[in-house]
């Protein structure tokens, strides 16, 4: 049976660029990861003979990414660093998207925060930053 694999190069987080359905890339990035979460609410009881037993309670969602720090980003196709470290200052509410950077596949797509937000300067190395998107809402998932 043949496989199809996706690149790990070709998978990013974009931003959504206002009321368009255009999308910005976050520049540089060297790595993207997208996380879901279901709670759990604990159903067990003595009637379950000693197994735990649950309902899926809230989900949440999370996504994360590191890159370089790219003073010059590509006009009206990148977002760069400073407008990251903005969004978060200023608690900006934007949509993201996981997505493929070699077709118009959207794998999740939701609302969110950039919650976290970190620069590294090492002595002898890029500079670095990474962050995290913290969802507010649900996860809508493209197949």
């Amino acid at each position: 049976m043949a496989k199809t694999l996706l690149s790990g190069k070709s998978i990013s987080i974009y931003i959504k660029d206002g009321g368009t359905p255009t999308y910005k890339l976050l520049v540089c990035n060297t790595e993207a990861s997208l996380s879901h979460n279901v709670d759990e609410i604990d159903t067990s009881s003595k009637c379950d003979d000693g197994v735990k037993t649950i309902l899926p309670g809230r989900s949440s969602w999370e996504m994360s990414f590191s890159g370089q720090v790219n003073t010059t980003p590509t006009s009206g196709s990148e977002y760069s660093w400073d407008d990251i470290l903005g969004f978060a200052v200023g608690k900006t509410q934007k949509t993201f998207a996981f997505r493929d950077a070699t077709s118009t596949d959207i794998y999740a797509e939701g609302d969110g925060y950039l919650t976290s937000v970190e620069i590294q300067a090492n002595d002898n190395e890029v500079v670095t930053f990474s962050a995290t998107i913290t969802g507010t809402g649900a996860l809508d998932v493209t197949p």
